[in-house]
């Protein structure tokens, strides 16, 4: 018993070899994080390109069968003139295809959902996509708006990037503010390509105010689009307003590039991905990549004469291997009045 005794303890190990054992299992640990961390975020990154992929696809099929051949679908909000300008403007970035939206615009928490014309059945492109269809709740919100909510709690694998976790450095307040995901504020991780200008060359007389003009993809036939491999077609939501970010030391006053009341926040716009600057996009010939996309932050003013030169200096559409534009195309003129977004 004596001898069995003692070659037990014997075989057991000690305070320090455990303390060692632990030592080696933290370093390991230590090294090993940072290359999970990286292979998972690749790994939602490549989710999201695939999902950009599918979008630019799907529009391809969608711009085919459509009697305008709309590079991307245009939702019916956008020629309501009974609504704002405004909410047909902002409708023209998301309300291609995705869910029901929770966030708030302008005020109103049914800004993203069926009671607006904006639930995923008058999304455009969903037709396309989800074959099966969705219920049109619009004069059908149920009881408590269970059905609403049933809009806003859809799982859409294609508009969800799994990446997506909100505002990170310039976008509308409204977003910010919210807390939520671009897919749950919006119904969708992903915005189109809507270039506006102004004013258009010509507006109807009773129109107030000065019409937008499109200068990209929206409104526009998928093959007049004179470089489509360079042309942003559909972009993480996140770098939405990256080509136009303001110089670093501004604030949101009317000096900052976005102007009084928009959505400039100085500073970096962090992308999901863990990169600076960089986002995931689908061009109009329907691949997708990753670019880097930031507003020029050196303005030169001397060469602005007029009084909006702060709306301007810090504008780039065009960067390495994308563009925004459709040029040499004309633009697209509209009905939807600009107003302090030019």
């Amino acid at each position: 018993m004596k001898m069995i005794k003692k070659k037990l303890r014997s075989e057991a190990f000690t305070l320090i070899e455990l303390l060692v054992v632990v030592s080696i299992i933290a370093l390991l640990i230590s090294i090993l994080l940072p290359s999970l961390r990286q292979a998972r975020s690749q790994a939602k990154s490549a989710v999201c390109i695939a999902n950009l992929k599918g979008l630019g696809t799907a529009s391809v099929v969608y711009a085919s069968d459509d009697e305008t051949e709309a590079a991307i679908p245009v939702p019916q909000t956008i020629n309501d003139t009974g609504l704002t300008p405004y909410s047909r403007r902002v409708t023209a970035y998301y309300g291609f295809g995705g869910k029901a939206g929770r966030g708030r615009t302008s005020g109103s928490t049914d800004f993203w959902t069926a009671l607006s014309k904006r639930g995923p059945a008058h999304r455009p492109l969903n037709d396309v996509i989800y074959k099966n269809g969705f219920a049109n709740y619009e004069n059908n919100p149920g009881g408590d708006n269970i059905n609403l909510k049933h809009d806003q709690n859809l799982k859409l694998g294609t508009y969800m990037c799994p990446a997506d976790n909100g505002y990170q450095g310039i976008h509308l307040a409204d977003w910010k503010d919210s807390g939520l995901t671009s897919y749950d504020f919006f119904g969708t991780s992903y915005s189109a390509n809507v270039l506006w200008i102004v004013p258009a060359s010509t507006c109807p007389s009773w129109v107030s105010g000065e019409c937008c003009a499109s200068n990209g993809p929206f409104l526009r036939p998928l093959s007049r689009i004179p470089s489509p491999s360079n042309t942003i077609y559909y972009e993480e939501n996140v770098g939405r307003y990256a080509y136009r970010a303001p110089p670093q030391g501004t604030d949101e006053s009317a000096t900052d590039c976005e102007g009084a009341g928009g959505p400039g926040v100085p500073g970096t716009v962090h992308g999901w991905h863990g990169r600076d600057w960089v986002f995931n996009v689908a061009f109009a010939d329907a691949h997708a990549d990753t670019i880097r996309m930031k507003g020029f932050d050196n303005p030169r003013m001397a060469e602005w004469s007029d009084a909006d030169w702060q709306f301007w200096h810090c504008v780039i559409i065009r960067g390495q291997g994308w563009q925004r534009d459709t040029l040499p195309a004309p633009p697209v003129d509209t009905t939807v009045v600009c107003g302090e977004t030019g």
